[in-house]
């Protein structure tokens, strides 16, 4: 994430005779948003075009078992932040100190499901789309789990950072980085655990007596 530099952002400044001690004057904000769009439905693909379609799961059947996808979620969560920094100006010792002053977080889930032409009526449309909503409804459950974690994450960066400085004006460039890669790395901390949850979540739905359940459903339809 790119943050812009200390003399472009917002900053609240404040004039002191001498550096001193660095201090917060204020509490920093603090806020994760996760937002889901409505579900999009998409019934023009054959199960062909599905089946060349990547999944994020493995097929119950195992490798080299030739399978053909009637049905598919597909969602890429999308995660943006801002940070604005709060800064202490010194000009008479060209020094500055910097704080976190507000982190906004963004996570946005865009929901579609792929149901094949001709697969979307009748019991066997009924049960592919209850399946993939299944996999939906996983997504949801597993983004504000870890929203919730990410923002306690960061909340415990912020607090151990605390005021950084005094600084010398010429690293505001390093040090602006270095308060992003703080965030950075305390965002990241939690995506790995939120990937193998979303993961292992996800792998229970297709399990093999589903899979099983779905060809018997959709056994009346000629691939």
């Amino acid at each position: 994430m790119q943050i812009p530099s200390f003399l472009d952002i917002a900053t609240s400044i404040i004039l002191a005779a001498s550096p001193g001690q660095c201090v917060i004057p204020e509490a920093p904000i603090i806020s994760v948003k996760p937002v889901t769009e409505n579900i999009q439905y998409d019934f023009t693909k054959t199960s062909a075009e599905l089946t060349a379609m990547k999944s994020d799961t493995i097929s119950p059947y195992g490798i080299g078992v030739d399978t053909v996808t009637r049905g598919l979620r597909h969602d890429q969560p999308k995660m943006n932040y801002t940070i604005e920094f709060g800064v202490q100006n010194f000009p008479k010792h060209a020094s500055f100190c910097a704080y976190y002053k507000k982190i906004e977080i963004n996570i946005e889930l865009s929901p579609k499901i792929y149901i094949a032409k001709g697969y979307h009526t009748g019991k066997c449309g009924k049960f592919i789309l209850e399946h993939e909503k299944r996999h939906v409804l996983v997504d949801r459950q597993v983004m504000n789990k870890y929203a919730r974690l990410i923002g306690e994450s960061v909340q415990r960066a912020v607090h151990s950072a605390g005021a950084q400085g005094p600084h010398n004006v010429g690293n505001a460039d390093s040090i602006r980085d270095s308060m992003n890669a703080h965030i950075d790395s305390a965002i990241n901390a939690v995506m790995l655990p939120m990937r193998n949850e979303m993961n292992a979540r996800q792998q229970a739905i297709d399990s093999r007596e589903e899979y099983d359940a779905g060809a018997k459903a959709c056994a009346y339809i000629r691939d």
